[in-house]
């Protein structure tokens, strides 16, 4: 696992930031199931083409949600902090202080913290 995943999760479970089932998540050879390393099932995407996009794609996307919320906590935490760095001597960050409060949003959405 790379450090930032260790360490977020880490964070999490210290925390009980999640109430999802752990990942990683896999697509399936049929690109329909969703299931965890020991092979439960998290989802089924429908296999008939939407007007939101291919089934596949979507899929992807969401056997990666798991990796994707934990890289966005670590990101948000890492960016958080430089945000008070640059605030404590008098600088500021507008940009990234916006993009904190969105990924906090983001986050609180998808581990019902809202």
């Amino acid at each position: 696992r790379p450090a930032w995943r260790r360490a977020c999760c880490r964070r999490t479970q210290a925390n009980a930031m999640t109430t999802h089932t752990p990942g990683p998540w896999h697509t399936a050879a049929d690109a329909q199931n969703i299931t965890t390393d020991a092979g439960a099932l998290i989802a089924r995407v429908a296999l008939k083409q939407t007007v939101c996009g291919a089934p596949t794609a979507n899929a992807r996307l969401i056997a990666a949600a798991p990796e994707l919320l934990a890289v966005l906590q670590a990101l948000e935490w890492k960016a958080g902090n430089h945000v008070a760095a640059l605030e404590a001597v008098g600088r500021t960050a507008n940009g990234l202080k916006a993009a904190c409060e969105a990924a906090r949003q983001i986050i609180a959405t998808a581990t019902q913290e809202a």
